[in-house]
């Protein structure tokens, strides 16, 4: 089940890095288990039942996250950054991009829980999100 997706930040006020997406993907956890508080259950294993692993060799540009049962396995996440220049060295325009790609050996479940992580994502960084049926939905 090899796919792509990805979030698209136009003109972010700061370039996006990894640490800046776990952080994210921490908050959603910590709003899980608050959740899961609430309704007296605990919601954060079936909300993100993963741990999150540094991609070995790209420790700067990728991570994933790997299932902690056996419905769930990987899903990758990488950023990219771009930024034009004119001929005097300055940025005009800059992008950061968040790649979300499910591998091979991921499940149904994977993608169920991607989709819902690029959502959350667009939302927190107000970007365009790229599923993985090709269809766009913009924060």
């Amino acid at each position: 089940m090899s796919s792509h997706a990805l979030i698209q930040i136009p003109q972010p006020t700061e370039p996006m890095t990894v640490e800046l997406v776990k952080s994210q993907l921490e908050r959603y956890q910590h709003m899980t288990i608050k959740t899961g508080n609430q309704l007296d259950w605990e919601y954060k294993e079936a909300a993100f039942p993963y741990k999150i692993v540094p991609l070995e060799g790209q420790e700067n540009d990728a991570f994933y996250l790997k299932g902690m049962n056996p419905l769930y396995r990987y899903i990758v996440f990488a950023i990219e950054n771009e930024a034009t220049q004119n001929e005097n060295e300055e940025i005009i325009t800059s992008k950061s991009i968040i790649h979300v790609y499910l591998v091979d050996s991921s499940t149904h479940g994977d993608k169920g829980k991607a989709i819902e992580f690029c959502k959350f994502l667009g939302k927190q960084f107000k970007g365009a999100v790229h599923l993985y049926n090709g269809r766009v939905l913009r924060y």
